[in-house]
Protein backbone atom coordinates (compact mmCIF):
# COMPACT_ATOMS: atom_id res chain seq x y z
CA UNK A 1 0.00 0.00 0.00
CA UNK A 2 1.54 3.40 -1.02
CA UNK A 3 2.26 5.85 1.70
CA UNK A 4 2.97 9.32 1.93
CA UNK A 5 6.13 10.43 4.08
CA UNK A 6 6.54 14.33 5.10
CA UNK A 7 9.65 15.42 7.70
CA UNK A 8 9.30 18.91 8.83
CA UNK A 9 12.44 19.68 10.26
CA UNK A 10 12.70 23.11 12.56
CA UNK A 11 16.18 24.47 13.01
CA UNK A 12 16.37 27.38 14.90
CA UNK A 13 19.47 29.93 15.04
CA UNK A 14 21.97 29.54 12.21
CA UNK A 15 20.48 30.11 8.82
CA UNK A 16 22.51 27.17 7.82
CA UNK A 17 21.08 23.98 6.89
CA UNK A 18 21.37 20.94 8.96
CA UNK A 19 23.11 17.75 8.01
CA UNK A 20 19.29 15.72 8.53
CA UNK A 21 18.62 18.27 5.45
CA UNK A 22 21.15 17.29 3.54
CA UNK A 23 20.39 13.69 4.52
CA UNK A 24 16.70 13.68 3.35
CA UNK A 25 17.78 15.50 0.49
CA UNK A 26 20.13 13.02 -0.27
CA UNK A 27 17.66 10.25 0.38
CA UNK A 28 14.75 11.75 -1.77
CA UNK A 29 16.99 12.14 -4.84
CA UNK A 30 18.10 8.48 -4.30
CA UNK A 31 14.37 7.31 -4.51
CA UNK A 32 13.32 9.85 -7.11
CA UNK A 33 16.14 8.10 -9.28
CA UNK A 34 15.37 4.47 -8.30
CA UNK A 35 11.43 5.07 -9.01
CA UNK A 36 12.27 6.42 -12.57
CA UNK A 37 14.43 3.14 -13.08
CA UNK A 38 11.79 1.23 -11.95
CA UNK A 39 8.81 2.60 -13.76
CA UNK A 40 11.30 2.63 -17.02
CA UNK A 41 11.75 -1.15 -16.33
CA UNK A 42 7.77 -1.28 -16.54
CA UNK A 43 7.78 0.01 -19.28
CA UNK A 44 10.26 -1.79 -20.89
CA UNK A 45 8.21 -5.27 -19.84
CA UNK A 46 5.09 -4.08 -21.31
CA UNK A 47 6.30 -2.82 -24.06
CA UNK A 48 8.56 -6.56 -25.09
CA UNK A 49 4.71 -8.51 -24.08
CA UNK A 50 3.46 -7.10 -27.32
CA UNK A 51 4.38 -9.34 -30.74
CA UNK A 52 6.29 -7.85 -33.60
CA UNK A 53 3.95 -7.03 -36.41
CA UNK A 54 5.45 -9.62 -38.57
CA UNK A 55 4.66 -12.39 -35.79
CA UNK A 56 0.76 -10.59 -35.63
CA UNK A 57 0.43 -11.47 -39.50
CA UNK A 58 1.68 -14.43 -39.71
CA UNK A 59 -0.37 -15.68 -36.66
CA UNK A 60 -3.34 -14.44 -38.89
CA UNK A 61 -2.42 -16.17 -41.70
CA UNK A 62 -2.00 -19.60 -39.94
CA UNK A 63 -5.43 -19.00 -38.40
CA UNK A 64 -7.09 -18.65 -41.53
CA UNK A 65 -5.07 -21.90 -43.36
CA UNK A 66 -1.38 -21.14 -43.42
CA UNK A 67 0.51 -19.81 -45.93
CA UNK A 68 1.28 -23.11 -47.86
CA UNK A 69 -2.37 -23.49 -48.75
CA UNK A 70 -2.45 -19.61 -49.67
CA UNK A 71 0.87 -19.52 -51.94
CA UNK A 72 -0.94 -22.45 -53.76
CA UNK A 73 -3.34 -20.06 -54.95
CA UNK A 74 -3.21 -19.21 -58.46
CA UNK A 75 -6.62 -17.75 -59.68
CA UNK A 76 -9.25 -16.18 -57.27
CA UNK A 77 -13.07 -14.84 -58.05
CA UNK A 78 -14.94 -13.37 -55.55
CA UNK A 79 -18.49 -12.61 -55.82
CA UNK A 80 -20.50 -10.14 -52.87
CA UNK A 81 -24.02 -8.67 -53.07
CA UNK A 82 -24.73 -5.38 -50.39
CA UNK A 83 -27.00 -6.53 -47.98
CA UNK A 84 -30.74 -6.15 -48.64
CA UNK A 85 -29.97 -4.75 -52.40
CA UNK A 86 -29.17 -7.80 -54.34
CA UNK A 87 -28.98 -5.18 -57.41
CA UNK A 88 -25.98 -3.97 -56.69
CA UNK A 89 -22.94 -6.42 -56.62
CA UNK A 90 -18.82 -6.69 -56.81
CA UNK A 91 -17.36 -9.14 -58.85
CA UNK A 92 -13.60 -9.31 -58.17
CA UNK A 93 -10.68 -11.78 -60.29
CA UNK A 94 -7.40 -12.55 -59.39
CA UNK A 95 -4.76 -13.50 -61.67
CA UNK A 96 -1.99 -14.15 -58.92
CA UNK A 97 0.45 -12.18 -58.62
CA UNK A 98 -0.04 -10.23 -61.66
CA UNK A 99 -3.70 -9.40 -62.89
CA UNK A 100 -6.41 -7.91 -60.81
CA UNK A 101 -10.19 -7.07 -62.07
CA UNK A 102 -12.68 -5.15 -60.11
CA UNK A 103 -16.27 -4.58 -61.19
CA UNK A 104 -19.18 -2.70 -59.00
CA UNK A 105 -22.58 -3.50 -60.96
CA UNK A 106 -25.83 -1.48 -59.86
CA UNK A 107 -29.21 -0.99 -61.59
CA UNK A 108 -28.50 2.04 -64.13
CA UNK A 109 -24.12 2.31 -63.10
CA UNK A 110 -21.63 0.01 -63.33
CA UNK A 111 -17.64 0.85 -62.57
CA UNK A 112 -14.70 -1.73 -63.42
CA UNK A 113 -10.85 -1.31 -62.67
CA UNK A 114 -8.03 -3.53 -64.52
CA UNK A 115 -5.09 -3.93 -62.74
CA UNK A 116 -2.39 -5.85 -65.04
CA UNK A 117 1.47 -6.02 -64.40
CA UNK A 118 1.57 -2.48 -63.44
CA UNK A 119 -1.35 -0.63 -66.00
CA UNK A 120 -3.94 0.61 -64.18
CA UNK A 121 -7.48 1.66 -65.90
CA UNK A 122 -10.92 2.54 -64.74
CA UNK A 123 -14.08 2.34 -66.19
CA UNK A 124 -17.50 4.48 -65.35
CA UNK A 125 -20.32 3.55 -67.52
CA UNK A 126 -18.48 3.13 -70.70
CA UNK A 127 -16.21 6.14 -69.96
CA UNK A 128 -12.15 4.84 -69.76
CA UNK A 129 -9.63 6.54 -67.69
CA UNK A 130 -6.19 5.31 -67.57
CA UNK A 131 -4.52 5.44 -63.52
CA UNK A 132 -1.72 6.96 -63.50
CA UNK A 133 -1.34 7.68 -59.97
CA UNK A 134 1.74 5.42 -58.51
CA UNK A 135 -0.13 4.93 -55.19
CA UNK A 136 -3.41 4.01 -56.56
CA UNK A 137 -1.17 1.67 -58.72
CA UNK A 138 0.71 0.64 -55.69
CA UNK A 139 -2.33 -0.61 -53.81
CA UNK A 140 -3.78 -2.83 -57.06
CA UNK A 141 -0.34 -4.42 -56.92
CA UNK A 142 -0.56 -5.69 -53.23
CA UNK A 143 -4.58 -6.64 -53.99
CA UNK A 144 -3.42 -8.68 -56.71
CA UNK A 145 -2.29 -11.14 -54.51
CA UNK A 146 -4.69 -13.67 -53.08
CA UNK A 147 -3.89 -12.61 -49.55
CA UNK A 148 -2.51 -9.49 -49.47
CA UNK A 149 -0.98 -10.31 -45.76
CA UNK A 150 1.27 -12.42 -47.40
CA UNK A 151 2.68 -9.88 -49.37
CA UNK A 152 3.87 -7.08 -47.27
CA UNK A 153 7.21 -7.91 -46.96
CA UNK A 154 7.56 -9.00 -50.90
CA UNK A 155 6.70 -5.47 -51.59
CA UNK A 156 8.52 -3.65 -49.46
CA UNK A 157 6.33 -2.43 -46.49
CA UNK A 158 7.43 -1.30 -43.11
CA UNK A 159 5.52 -3.00 -40.50
CA UNK A 160 5.18 -1.82 -36.60
CA UNK A 161 2.73 -2.75 -34.08
CA UNK A 162 1.45 0.16 -31.95
CA UNK A 163 -0.12 -1.20 -29.14
CA UNK A 164 -3.26 -2.70 -28.59
CA UNK A 165 -6.31 -0.53 -30.04
CA UNK A 166 -9.95 -1.07 -29.51
CA UNK A 167 -12.52 -2.02 -32.61
CA UNK A 168 -16.04 -2.66 -31.55
CA UNK A 169 -15.02 -3.45 -28.04
CA UNK A 170 -12.90 -6.08 -28.93
CA UNK A 171 -8.80 -5.60 -28.60
CA UNK A 172 -6.58 -5.38 -31.44
CA UNK A 173 -3.31 -5.47 -32.42
CA UNK A 174 -2.99 -2.14 -34.41
CA UNK A 175 -0.38 -2.54 -37.59
CA UNK A 176 1.23 -0.12 -39.51
CA UNK A 177 1.94 -0.56 -42.65
CA UNK A 178 4.17 2.27 -45.46
CA UNK A 179 4.60 0.99 -48.82
CA UNK A 180 7.86 2.12 -50.27
CA UNK A 181 5.96 4.81 -51.77
CA UNK A 182 4.89 6.05 -48.31
CA UNK A 183 0.65 5.11 -48.18
CA UNK A 184 0.06 4.41 -45.09
CA UNK A 185 -2.31 1.37 -43.78
CA UNK A 186 -3.21 0.27 -40.68
CA UNK A 187 -4.43 -3.13 -39.79
CA UNK A 188 -6.36 -4.54 -36.87
CA UNK A 189 -5.91 -7.97 -35.70
CA UNK A 190 -7.91 -9.40 -32.82
CA UNK A 191 -5.89 -10.51 -30.08
CA UNK A 192 -7.48 -13.58 -29.15
CA UNK A 193 -8.76 -15.11 -32.64
CA UNK A 194 -5.69 -13.02 -34.64
CA UNK A 195 -8.51 -12.56 -37.32
CA UNK A 196 -8.10 -9.27 -38.76
CA UNK A 197 -10.65 -7.00 -38.22
CA UNK A 198 -10.15 -3.71 -39.85
CA UNK A 199 -8.31 -2.21 -42.37
CA UNK A 200 -8.16 1.23 -42.64
CA UNK A 201 -6.90 3.25 -45.47
CA UNK A 202 -7.57 6.90 -44.25
CA UNK A 203 -10.27 7.01 -46.60
CA UNK A 204 -12.21 4.06 -46.06
CA UNK A 205 -12.53 1.61 -43.05
CA UNK A 206 -13.40 -2.11 -43.84
CA UNK A 207 -14.66 -4.55 -40.91
CA UNK A 208 -14.09 -8.02 -41.77
CA UNK A 209 -16.76 -10.28 -39.39
CA UNK A 210 -18.28 -13.62 -39.47
CA UNK A 211 -15.26 -15.79 -40.76
CA UNK A 212 -16.04 -19.42 -41.87
CA UNK A 213 -13.93 -21.99 -42.83
CA UNK A 214 -14.45 -22.71 -46.97
CA UNK A 215 -12.17 -25.35 -48.62
CA UNK A 216 -9.39 -25.13 -45.68
CA UNK A 217 -9.84 -21.20 -46.00
CA UNK A 218 -11.06 -18.68 -42.70
CA UNK A 219 -13.11 -16.23 -44.85
CA UNK A 220 -14.72 -13.61 -43.44
CA UNK A 221 -18.37 -14.06 -45.11
CA UNK A 222 -19.83 -10.35 -43.55
CA UNK A 223 -17.71 -7.36 -45.10
CA UNK A 224 -18.86 -3.34 -43.78
CA UNK A 225 -16.96 -0.59 -45.51
CA UNK A 226 -16.97 3.10 -43.75
CA UNK A 227 -17.23 5.93 -46.76
CA UNK A 228 -17.43 9.13 -45.62
CA UNK A 229 -19.77 8.29 -42.87
CA UNK A 230 -21.88 5.71 -44.52
CA UNK A 231 -21.79 2.18 -43.50
CA UNK A 232 -22.09 -0.20 -46.39
CA UNK A 233 -22.54 -4.27 -45.76
CA UNK A 234 -21.90 -7.02 -48.34
CA UNK A 235 -22.28 -10.48 -47.90
CA UNK A 236 -20.06 -12.98 -49.63
CA UNK A 237 -21.98 -15.11 -52.42
CA UNK A 238 -19.32 -17.11 -53.35
CA UNK A 239 -15.71 -17.58 -53.55
CA UNK A 240 -13.67 -19.93 -56.52
CA UNK A 241 -10.06 -20.56 -56.41
CA UNK A 242 -7.86 -22.18 -58.99
CA UNK A 243 -10.55 -22.60 -61.77
CA UNK A 244 -10.17 -21.47 -65.00
CA UNK A 245 -11.30 -17.62 -65.10
CA UNK A 246 -12.08 -15.19 -67.95
CA UNK A 247 -8.75 -14.07 -68.97
CA UNK A 248 -10.24 -11.39 -71.11
CA UNK A 249 -10.63 -9.61 -67.90
CA UNK A 250 -7.20 -8.23 -67.82
CA UNK A 251 -7.16 -7.00 -70.89
CA UNK A 252 -6.75 -2.95 -69.95
CA UNK A 253 -9.11 -0.96 -72.23
CA UNK A 254 -7.44 1.48 -74.60
CA UNK A 255 -7.94 5.08 -73.06
CA UNK A 256 -7.27 6.61 -76.39
CA UNK A 257 -10.41 5.62 -77.82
Amino acid sequence: MPFLFTATIIFAGSGNKSCFFYYFQGMFKTLSALLFITCLSCFSAVAQKLPSAEKVIARYVEVIGGSKKWAAIKTSEFRLELSGDSTVKIHIVKKIPDAYYQSLTAANASETSTYNKGKLVNTINSEISRITDPKAIDDLALQAYALPDMAYKNLGYTMVNLGIKYVDDMPCYEIKLVSKLGTEILNYYEVKSGYLRMVDTRDMKSYFEDYKMVQGYGLPHDMKMLVQGTMIVFKVKSWVINKPIDESLFITPDASK
